[in-house]
């Protein structure tokens, strides 16, 4: 009663809101498909009431420029997928900070799909969490504020056939900074508005495409879209009033005038750095002046440095100036430029003189500013300034950015740019590690060749220069040069390459000749292409009579009588009797990453459910599909043409290409990161996250008797 009582009071106070009924702007961010309002729904909404109005649809979400909502006053957004999150949320709080209004609807407000993160999520822009959708039908329940200006009118509201549903709540310790302002018939949220910044964020947790709200829902629309604040009310003319963020402004700007004042520095950094066009003879010495005791506030090392009063001049070995300036003025209150060629010598400084603010600013910058046109100039730039130790873990998150993104045709465009095939083979080792999963792996090897290749003939270029004499040079020295640089190439690279993912004609045909890999590595390799059975596989190259596996080798004796597994060219063939989960032999356990595939060889109109769970007595004494189990089970359900992502017997995600004849499943599941990536024909996948890696678990597949599938890969993690 209490938490009502406070939500009444706020109700009384509704007269800062208004609905506008004055020109303007709208920009709606959507997918353009089913899933979001069309325009000429939107119109429609609008039309209601205020027409004079000016709304837009952004067209091509690939170019998010700094300047797009400055000609807007609200931002509708419905888009769910295909465009920079972290921009995407930065632009947004841009936007709000300036006074705009920001609506959310399905499915732009749930982890199921794409929403904003960046900025919008780390400064806490959002009125609701962010959780998966649910697919729950209902209705309008009660409203919190019946009389504020976005219920105007509202009085039923109904989920359409398009029943999935945002499930966030109201951030716990926030409730006096968003106004919740009416629920679902369940208790759910359905509207919620966060009013504590400059503009306001209204979220709304239905759809309003084709199949979605309906009833009241072009007027809630319009309450939405006109939301804005009335005027406040004058203040104290006595008392001037600054916003702490603008009186830091001012004052970093007076203490940034001082930077280049002589009278106030006492200290000098020098550079020895060689200049274009400049007398070889001369001093290339060139220098950074600065305040000790500035220094020494926020750097311990400075600090200790300074504590001897007679240092004035200070040789910097470890730095080229413009990087350290730009180093210099955050303790100056001044913005240091961090850009993806610099975030190494910066972060590199910051970790060196121990700035924590300073390394928090990298930090951030890596996880919001990071995209596919600039990951390689951040890990070059990281590569060129750090120790090896600080380096790896730069490394790991930029990893961690990779393994989330899910454009194949950006991820591809990136291997055949001349960017890639010009960097440093560390930097192909973490591209590899981080996007090799999720590249056709025939593909990803014509990318690295060519690297390899160009690198090969580039050092033979300078070798041939340099060391080999016109007149000494035989025929063919210079192709056996370049070969040796291609194979040494590949050798600093083969660890990361999936050569097990590769079809086998282009293994023997373009691989093997190379000489890159070593026979532990072939056998490894030809052991994916042979379930993993390394000994069979031996004993049938020196024996007359190759030892058989069977179905035992492969799965769990749970249920194993349900189902007809028979062993044909080589290939383990399964298909079930009655509808019972079967499980994989492998115990997937916390330190590796684990690989296995199944491939559809006969599909009639049925369903398949394909995963891994943890197999206890609980989980054998239920004979749910993987991902419907209530605990540690994650999996993927086909029926016809839909492909469902669960865990514990949630919905995450809905793919709408379903199952076929044919159709190749791999699951990569990697338990040093708790993730689960799934690759349906390489064009479709789906990455599982926060998996508890201290588990145990099994591959998991349940299917209907009219199936027959294959499955491979199960007997060894491959790293």
């Amino acid at each position: 009663m209490a938490d009502d009582n406070k939500d009444e009071h706020k109700d009384n106070n509704n007269d800062q809101y208004c609905l506008r009924d004055t020109h303007f702007k709208i920009l709606h961010v959507s997918n353009h498909d089913q899933y979001s309002p069309t325009e000429q729904v939107l119109n429609e909404a609008l039309q209601l009431t205020n027409k004079d109005y000016e709304l837009q649809t952004l067209k091509d979400r690939s170019k998010l420029p700094d300047d797009l909502f400055d000609n807007f006053d609200t931002i509708l957004l419905s888009v769910w997928s295909s465009i920079d999150v972290q921009k995407l949320g930065n632009l947004l709080a841009n936007a709000v900070d300036q006074g705009k209004h920001v609506v959310i609807l399905l499915f732009s407000n749930a982890t199921s799909y794409t929403y904003p993160q960046g900025r919008f999520v780390t400064e806490k822009y959002n009125a609701i969490t962010r959780v998966p959708t649910q697919s729950i039908k209902g209705t309008l329940g009660k409203k919190y504020q019946p009389n504020h200006p976005i219920m105007n009118g509202i009085n039923e509201l109904t989920v359409g056939t398009e029943a999935r549903r945002a499930m966030g709540t109201i951030p716990e310790g926030e409730e006096e900074s968003i106004d919740r302002i009416a629920d679902w018939d369940n208790g759910n949220v359905l509207i919620a508005i966060r009013h504590n910044k400059p503009g306001l964020i209204t979220e709304i947790t239905c759809s309003f495409g084709t199949n979605g709200a309906i009833k009241d829902a072009k007027k809630l629309l319009n309450n939405a879209l006109r939301l804005d604040r009335r005027k406040h009310p004058a203040i104290n003319a006595d008392v001037l009033r600054i916003c702490p963020s603008k009186l830091w402004k001012l004052f970093a700007e007076d203490l940034g005038n001082q930077l280049n004042t002589d009278e106030l520095n006492d200290v000098t950094f020098t550079f020895n750095e060689i200049k274009e066009n400049v007398d070889v003879n001369a001093s290339n010495a060139t220098a950074v002046k600065a305040n000790r005791g500035l220094l020494s506030l926020l750097s311990p090392v400075f600090r200790k440095m300074f504590q001897n009063q007679k240092i004035s001049t200070v040789a910097i070995k470890d730095s080229d100036s413009k990087s350290f300036k730009l180093f210099i003025q955050y303790f100056y209150g001044m913005d240091p430029q961090i850009t993806a060629s610099n975030v190494g010598a910066i972060s590199y400084l910051a970790q060196h003189y121990s700035v924590k603010g300073l390394q928090k600013m990298c930090d951030l910058f890596l996880k919001e500013s990071i995209s596919i046109d600039n990951v390689v100039s951040i890990l070059e730039s990281l590569h060129s300034c750090h120790q090896e130790s600080s380096k790896q873990q730069f490394f790991e998150k930029c990893k961690g950015w990779m393994t989330a993104q899910t454009s194949i045709e950006s991820i591809v465009t990136l291997f055949e740019s001349e960017t890639f095939i010009h960097t440093h083979h560390e930097i192909v080792n973490v591209l590899l590690s981080g996007f090799g999963t999720r590249m056709d792996a025939t593909t990803l090897w014509k990318c690295v060749s060519k690297w390899s290749e160009t690198k090969s003939t580039r050092y033979s270029v300078v070798t041939n220069s340099y060391a080999i004499h016109e007149e000494d040079a035989k025929e063919g020295t210079e192709v056996t040069q370049v070969t040796s640089i291609k194979y040494s190439k590949w050798l600093t690279i083969r660890e990361q390459f999936p050569f097990h993912r590769l079809p086998i004609n282009v293994l023997s045909t373009s691989v093997l000749p190379l000489n890159i890999l070593t026979k532990e590595m072939a056998l490894r390799v030809l052991s994916h292409k042979t379930f993993g059975h390394e000994s069979a596989l031996v004993n049938y190259c020196i024996s007359d009579n190759p030892a058989p596996f069977s179905a035992t080798d492969q799965f769990l004796p749970h249920n194993l009588d349900k189902y007809d597994i028979s062993l044909q060219d080589y290939e383990l063939r399964v298909k079930a009797k009655t509808a019972s989960p079967i499980y994989g032999k492998c115990p997937m356990r916390s330190g590796n990453i684990y690989e296995w595939t199944v491939r559809i060889i006969e599909f009639q109109n049925a369903w398949i459910g394909f995963g891994m769970d943890v197999v206890n007595d609980d989980r054998k004494a239920n004979d749910a599909f993987p991902g419907r189990f209530t605990k540690n089970s994650y999996g993927i359900y086909t029926q016809n043409s839909q492909m469902q992502c669960r865990f514990n017997n949630k919905n995450l995600n809905t793919i709408s290409q379903g199952t076929s004849n044919g159709l190749t499943i791999t699951f990569r599941y990697d338990s040093t990161r708790g993730t689960l990536n799934v690759f349906a024909n390489e064009t479709q996948n789906y990455t599982f996250t926060d998996i508890n890696v201290n588990e145990t678990y099994h591959p998991s597949f349940r299917t209907a008797p009219t199936t027959t599938w294959t499955i491979k890969y199960l007997s060894r993690p491959f790293i």
